[in-house]
């Protein structure tokens, strides 16, 4: 495995709004380290910029606020478990991509699921790429195999405790690949997983990658980092490397004050910035009406089924802006 440089319409409207939302702040501070909304509707190229090397100056702080059980199980419950029955039923020997990677703790996690698969994971910062390649060493693949563990364990206990006849269908479901998943986790070697994952340095508003090349695409929180007018290109691209009928998933960042304060309420989400691994990081927000502008831009450029968009409000702070998450 090694880290290099690397050089994009198909897919499947039903879209639905966050089960809850929350008001915004202007800024927040705590220890230090603020959040605030600009009065930006829309990234610049420096901010950008400033993004990507606030990444790579402090892209081993980053990597261990990634590696940490919390990060873990915000990812975890809001992304992974929700997309379990998904990665289940990929075909044999499927291939991932994971755009965005990071330092590769979610991309791991993956692997950990089905001993069968294999990933390929692309950073526009190199220092976080370092970090992942970094992270493929015994003692964080066993920590990570123990977190996986847990957190599928809380998931059998949470499903028993709604009752047998209102879950019946996901606790059979999750009983069935729970033993699976922890056997797998526990029986997991460094030496496979570096065979399994490949880790690039690559930008997601650049052609690489021959379509339909692979089984799901998984992009967390990348596409708030881009221009508003880069999303559309960006989310055709990924779908363009998907195999016909698989699944793409990604997110934005809702801006709660543009729908929750009618006397106050904005047309275009704001952009916005935090200072929490060091230094700045830009991120755009959006309105309900934007996002579903994308879509029905996304859907007069190619055909699809269905998309449905959900929120994960309550795995976040009320007063920073929300994901909202959109599997195709």
């Amino acid at each position: 495995m090694s880290v290099s440089q690397i050089e994009k319409n198909k897919p499947t409207f039903r879209s639905t709004r966050p089960v809850e939302s929350s008001s915004a702040t202007l800024a927040q501070s705590s220890n230090m380290r603020t959040y605030e909304y600009t009065r930006d509707t829309d990234l610049t190229d420096l901010q950008i910029q400033e993004t990507i090397q606030t990444y790579n100056a402090n892209a081993e702080e980053y990597s261990e606020q990634e590696w940490s059980e919390q990060s873990f199980k915000v990812v975890w419950q809001s992304v992974l478990s929700k997309l379990k029955d998904e990665i289940f039923e990929l075909p044999e020997n499927a291939k991932i991509l994971f755009p965005g990677s990071g330092s590769a703790q979610s991309l791991l996690t993956l692997l950990f699921m089905r001993k069968d698969i294999t990933a390929t994971g692309y950073d526009i910062s190199t220092k976080l790429l370092r970090e992942g390649v970094n992270s493929l060493n015994w003692e964080r693949v066993t920590r990570l195999a123990e977190l996986i563990r847990v957190a599928t364990q809380a998931d059998s206990d949470n499903e028993k405790s709604r009752g047998w006849v209102n879950t019946i269908v996901n606790l059979l479901k999750l009983l069935t690949h729970m033993p699976e998943l922890t056997e797998r986790a526990s029986e997991e070697t460094l030496d496979s997983l570096q065979k399994r994952v490949n880790l690039l340095e690559g930008d997601i508003t650049s052609s690489f990658f021959r379509p339909e090349s692979f089984d799901m695409v998984l992009a967390v929180a990348v596409l708030p980092h881009l221009r508003k007018d880069q999303v559309l290109a960006a989310v055709l691209g990924m779908l363009n490397q998907l195999k016909p009928g698989r699944l793409l998933y990604f997110n934005v960042r809702y801006d709660p004050k543009t729908d929750t304060d009618s006397a106050t309420t904005l047309k275009n989400g704001r952009v916005f910035k935090d200072n929490v691994i060091g230094g700045n990081r830009y991120f755009n927000t959006y309105t309900f009406s934007e996002i579903e502008d994308v879509l029905w831009r996304l859907r007069k450029k190619v055909p699809f089924e269905s998309v449905v968009a959900f929120s994960l409000s309550h795995h976040f702070d009320k007063k920073k802006p929300q994901f909202i998450n959109v599997t195709i």
